[in-house]
């Protein structure tokens, strides 16, 4: 049986998701800060937008992020993916994205990680160092207070990103690919998709966020966000990854664990002893 770890509640984001209004909000916000960053040639909000953006249009994990290369960026292999990489280096999976997220990534590569090599960090703190799991989780919590959505943490994001891709692909196999599961049971869970989401589900972007703006959209169409994934997944094998009953996975570095060894935290996640470590650490 899952362990709970007992942790004083605050204001908790109502849901196991975010809603269409939450997540305008939350866009909304970090938008702005982020332009008025750029206006005074400073980077925190830009990079924090940056966060914002990958967490809602990826699905990746928190540590994931962190583990991000500029070598697992599109331009850098010619494809509209990201390459995941696991705790030991090597590419576990590719993640589909859209033209527009893809674009976003190439320009903040330019501007603000000019000379980067290859197998540096997309994303570095304002010490200059690689992002660790706790830094983004403590950087989203504060960013969702100081939006007015409540507690707001990296695995509500990637659960709202599941819900809604699940709602537009309706194709279980797909959602578990872009997720990364092991098994299609826990993938089923984001098959509860809410009403209000709609089929529609266009690149979260494009009205609250500058960052997703494209300067080929000359005609003034934007492809969604299904027909993308709809393309890929027309042109792509979607192989299933199989299914695992004895192993659960550490929401927060994918690392797999035994079944029933992990501790839920009260975000809802499972994490692994050297998560939930360094969660306390911090």
């Amino acid at each position: 049986m899952t362990k709970r770890l007992k942790t004083k509640r605050r204001s908790a984001v109502p849901g196991r998701y975010l809603s269409e209004a939450q997540l305008k909000k939350l866009l909304l916000y970090v938008s702005e800060k982020a332009n008025l960053a750029r206006q005074r040639g400073t980077t925190r909000a830009v990079v924090d937008e940056l966060i914002i953006l990958l967490l809602v249009n990826t699905g990746l994990r928190a540590s994931e992020v962190c583990n991000l290369n500029i070598a697992d960026l599109p331009p850098n292999h010619g494809e509209n993916d990201i390459w995941v990489r696991g705790t030991q280096g090597n590419v576990t999976r590719v993640v589909e994205i859209t033209s527009k997220m893809a674009k976003c990534l190439e320009r903040f590569v330019k501007l603000y990680r000019k000379g980067a090599k290859p197998n540096e960090p997309l994303l570095i703190s304002e010490r200059g160092k690689r992002f660790i799991y706790m830094s983004l989780y403590s950087k989203v919590k504060n960013i969702g207070q100081k939006a007015g959505i409540g507690k707001l943490h990296p695995h509500l994001l990637r659960r709202t990103y599941l819900v809604r891709l699940y709602n537009t692909v309706r194709d279980l196999r797909f959602v578990q690919k872009q997720a990364g599961h092991a098994s299609r049971k826990t993938t089923a869970m984001y098959a509860e998709a809410s009403s209000d989401l709609g089929e529609m589900f266009i690149a979260i972007d494009l009205k609250d966020s500058s960052a997703m703006k494209s300067e080929d959209d000359s005609n003034g169409q934007v492809k969604t966000t299904k027909y993308i994934f709809q393309e890929a997944h027309n042109l792509r094998g979607m192989d299933s990854l199989g299914d695992s009953q004895q192993i659960e996975t550490c929401e927060a570095c994918g690392k797999p664990i035994s079944a029933g060894t992990g501790t839920n935290i009260d975000s809802g996640q499972i994490l692994c002893a050297d998560c939930l470590n360094e969660l306390r650490k911090g």
